[in-house]
C-alpha cells in the first residue's frame, strides 16, 4: 500500500486484518475464478514475441509454473478448497515488509511486530524458504526450443536469442553489460529492422532474472522463419565486434554519460522506487544504493575495458552459453516450408557450416522443457553483498 504517511499504517492494518479473517463466498469466488480462467486462456492470443520471451524465462528458472499448467487446473478449483487452503497458507508464511518514505525506523519496526501478531506468523526455518534458482547453461552449447504459435490467426514468427553471461553481483560486470546493451541497441535495430527489414518488432538489451544476467535479441517477422531470424541475429553479433572497435572516444564518452544519467534519474513514482528496493530484498543483496555505486564504477570504465569484456563473454564464441527460443507463425504451419529468401539482404543460413565455424557451439534441441531443466546445473543463489546497507533509512 502507499499514500499519505499519516494514514498509511491505518490502511495497511485494515488490509492485514482482512487477510487474517478472509471470508470467501461462493458467488464472489465464482466471479474471480472465471476472470482468472479467461486471463490465463487469453495468453494464447498474445504476440509470438511474448511467447518467445515468456518461454525463455520459463526455461531459465528451475521451478516455475507454466500458464498452460494454470489453465489445466483453474476451472477445477472450488471455493471450499480455497477456504481450507488459506489458513494453511497463512500458518506457513513468513512476513517481510518494506517501509520507505516519510516514516521513522521505530514506527516501521512497531508496525512489523503488530502485523506479525495479527497474522500469527513467525520466521521460517532456512530450509522452508523457497529458492528461485536459475539454470546454468553449459559453455559451448546452443539450446534450441522451437514450437508452434498458439494462435492460428497470427502468421508472424519470432525468436528470442538469449546469451547467458553469469551472476549479476559485481558492479563492474553489471555496468559493462549495461554499456554493451546501450551501444548495441541502435545498430541492432538499424541492421535487422531498417536494412534487412525483418519486421517491425526488433529489440535487444540486458536480461536480468533472479540474480543472473545475459544479453538478448528479440525479433518478430511476418516473412522469415524463426531459424532464419536467429541466423540473422548471429550474423549481426559476429560483425558487432568490429562495430564496437570503431566507436570513437567521443561517442564512447557520450554513451557513458547517457548511461550514468539514466541510472541517476529519480524515479517518477513511489512504486517504481519501491520495486527497486524490493528487488534487492528478494535477492538478499540489500544494496539499496546500487545505482550510485554503479555510477561511480562507470566513471572508470574505458573503451578498452568494454572491448575486452565483449571478447571474454564471446557471445558467438565456442565458450558462449546460448538459449534460442523460436516460435513458428501460422504461415509456417502448412508443409513446414521456408519462405523465399531475399537474395539482396545479407543472410547467414542456419544450416550454413559458417555459422557453426563462427560460433563453435554444439546445437542441442529442447524436446521436453522439464527434462532440459533437470539435466543442467543451477546457478548459486545471490548472496548477501559485502556492501550490505547498514543505515536505518534508505538512501535519497
Amino acid at each position: 500500500v502507499y499514500g499519505y504517511n499519516d494514514k498509511l499504517f491505518t490502511l495497511a492494518r485494515a488490509v492485514f486484518e482482512k487477510i487474517a479473517h478472509l471470508q470467501i463466498t461462493d458467488e464472489r469466488f465464482a466471479i474471480i475464478r472465471d476472470k482468472a480462467s479467461r486471463n490465463y486462456k487469453n495468453t494464447h492470443k498474445e504476440q509470438p514475441h511474448f511467447h518467445a520471451s515468456y518461454t525463455t524465462n520459463f526455461l531459465l528458472e528451475a521451478k516455475r509454473w507454466h500458464y498452460e499448467e494454470y489453465i489445466s487446473i483453474v476451472d477445477t478449483i472450488t471455493a471450499e478448497q480455497l477456504r481450507t487452503f488459506v489458513p494453511r497458507l497463512i500458518k506457513e508464511m513468513a512476513l517481510t515488509i518494506l517501509v520507505h518514505g516519510n516514516v521513522a525506523e521505530a514506527e516501521a519496526l512497531a508496525f512489523f511486530a503488530e502485523m506479525e501478531k495479527i497474522l500469527g506468523v513467525s520466521p521460517l526455518h532456512p530450509s522452508q524458504i523457497p529458492e528461485r534458482r536459475m539454470v546454468d547453461l553449459r559453455q559451448g552449447y546452443e539450446y534450441v526450443h522451437t514450437f508452434q504459435e498458439p494462435s492460428n490467426e497470427n502468421e508472424n514468427s519470432a525468436v528470442f536469442d538469449y546469451y547467458q553471461i553469469g551472476m549479476a553481483e559485481d558492479h563492474h560486470t553489471n555496468v559493462l553489460v549495461d554499456l554493451l546493451a546501450q551501444i548495441s541497441n541502435k545498430p541492432v535495430f538499424h541492421q535487422l529492422r531498417t536494412v534487412e527489414q525483418l519486421g517491425y518488432i526488433v529489440w535487444s538489451g540486458v536480461h536480468r532474472m533472479n540474480g543472473v544476467q545475459g544479453f538478448f535479441v528479440c525479433v518478430q517477422s511476418p516473412k522469415k522463419t524463426a531459424d532464419e531470424l536467429s541466423a540473422r541475429v548471429e550474423a549481426f553479433l559476429f560483425k558487432f565486434k568490429e562495430l564496437l572497435q570503431q566507436v570513437s572516444a567521443d561517442d564512447f564518452a557520450v554513451h557513458v554519460q547517457s548511461l550514468s544519467q539514466k541510472k541517476l534519474e529519480p524515479p517518477k513514482r513511489l512504486d517504481i522506487e519501491a520495486s527497486r528496493y524490493w528487488n534487492e530484498i528478494l535477492l538478499s543483496t540489500f544494496v539499496f544504493d546500487r545505482v550510485f555505486q554503479e555510477v561511480e564504477v562507470l566513471k572508470n570504465v574505458t573503451h578498452e575495458n568494454l572491448q575486452k569484456f565483449y571478447e571474454k563473454i564471446a557471445l558467438i564464441g565456442a565458450t558462449s552459453k546460448k538459449l534460442s527460443v523460436r516460435v513458428k507463425g501460422s504461415a509456417m504451419r502448412a508443409a513446414n516450408e521456408h519462405p523465399a529468401i531475399d537474395k539482396q539482404a545479407p543472410l547467414v543460413e542456419a544450416e550454413d557450416p559458417m555459422v557453426f565455424e563462427r560460433s563453435g557451439r554444439r546445437s542441442v534441441p529442447i524436446e521436453d522443457k522439464s527434462t532440459f531443466k533437470r539435466a543442467l546445473p543451477l546457478h548459486p543463489l545471490p548472496g548477501a553483498s559485502t556492501s550490505l546497507y547498514k543505515g536505518s533509512c534508505l538512501p535519497p
